[in-house]
């Protein structure tokens, strides 16, 4: 995120999330857990590096990659932790197994962005079946 401008489908998601700020990004912001954040902002060692450090050797034109790597970290930090717990089961229930429609745009805006850069992203198979049901041409059927 700090070598290049940021495209504007992922600005705009950000910009999106930040305004309408969605359950799941308050809830996320409430853990105040940093981690994923410093990563995304290519900490060398996020477990220990301040994101609030990192983002302050970003250059005032990269606002927008600090931004979308904020709304990124929480995006990926739910769809990782357990939804729920299954007693039937006896298993947690992941995110991932039934996006809601928010996470699926997430994911189908990293295919998206993956693609324009080519291909340097792709989603793995499970995030492919995750989103099948979410897909635009797949949405109405």
């Amino acid at each position: 995120m700090r070598a290049r401008t940021l495209p504007d489908k992922a600005r705009l998601f950000a910009q999106q999330i930040l305004m309408d700020l969605p359950r799941l990004y308050g809830k996320w912001a409430d853990k105040q857990r940093t981690q994923t954040v410093a990563l995304l902002l290519g900490a060398k060692d996020p477990a220990n590096d301040s994101a609030c450090e990192t983002a302050a050797g970003f250059p005032k034109n990269r606002l927008a990659n600090l931004l979308f790597a904020h709304v990124a970290a929480a995006f990926e930090d739910t769809i990782r932790e357990p939804k729920q717990f299954d007693a039937a089961r006896m298993t947690h229930i992941y995110l991932w197994e039934s996006p809601d429609r928010l996470h699926a745009s997430y994911l189908l805006l990293l295919e998206t962005l993956g693609q324009a850069d080519d291909g340097s992203y792709q989603l793995s198979e499970v995030e492919q079946q995750a989103i099948a049901s979410h897909r635009p041409e797949t949405a109405d059927a």
